[in-house]
């Protein structure tokens, strides 16, 4: 179950890169997106390290690729 949040977490993060106008927000909002963005990628990379995506990697055999 924590390997699915993480995942949609990371998915909903780097949507929200993509819907940000950066030439008409804010400064605060583009940067809070882009720090969303990234504490979402090392939060994944420290659930990768602990095995708590092995399940994911598992199902979707994504170690064969």
């Amino acid at each position: 179950m924590k390997a699915i949040l993480i995942v949609i977490n990371w998915l909903l993060s780097f949507m929200a890169i993509g819907s940000v106008d950066m030439d008409h927000s804010r400064m605060g909002g583009i940067l809070f997106v882009l720090a969303w963005f990234v504490g979402s990628s090392l939060l994944l990379r420290v659930a990768d390290r602990r095995g708590w995506m092995d399940w994911i990697v598992k199902r979707f055999k994504l170690d064969e690729l």
